[in-house]
């Protein structure tokens, strides 16, 4: 019995595991002209949210992944090092990183003043907003799931001499 109460039940239920793609879609219009629409798949994970970073401010390097970075004013919305999209176990979630006003993902706040961090999409569109309810920086995030090929299936491998026309 595993510490989940689940024994050796899941190991043998196990589905392969799931591949993924996403696509954001900037609602911001300014953000839209920049970016464009984003094609991600889990190669491209994690895929980082945050304030453009001016000539004054540190920069701290961040980790291996793609972003972007919005111009954000005054009413300021969004952190530096705002939020990031991932995925676990084929899963595709978003993180909040800390920011100070949090992330909504759905309706859903995701901040430290809760301490909750992330949320798991399911397969559709979804809404992220950047900071508050009243945050001009919005996405929709559409996933897409597949299962992935076991390995052993898929393109047939010919033997030597197969497939060959004998009169060759």
């Amino acid at each position: 019995m595993t510490r989940f109460g689940l024994g050796n039940k899941a190991a043998s239920e196990t589905k392969p595991p799931q591949s993924f793609a996403v696509v954001l879609v900037p609602l911001h219009e300014e953000t839209a002209e920049t970016y464009g629409e984003i094609q991600l798949t889990p190669k491209d994970l994690p895929f980082y949210f945050g304030r453009r970073r001016h000539h004054n401010e540190d920069y701290r390097s961040r980790p291996r992944g793609g972003a972007i970075e919005v111009d954000d004013s005054k009413p300021i919305q969004v952190s530096r090092d705002h939020c990031m999209i991932d995925h676990r176990d084929g899963i595709v979630i978003v993180v909040d990183r800390g920011s100070t006003l949090g992330t909504i993902v759905n309706r859903t706040l995701l901040s430290r003043k809760r301490a909750r961090f992330e949320e798991a999409l399911a397969e559709g569109t979804h809404r992220l907003v950047l900071g508050n309810r009243r945050s001009r920086h919005q996405f929709d995030v559409i996933v897409t799931y597949t299962e992935a090929e076991p390995p052993g299936e898929g393109a047939e491998i010919k033997g030597k001499g197969e497939g060959e026309d004998p009169g060759d």
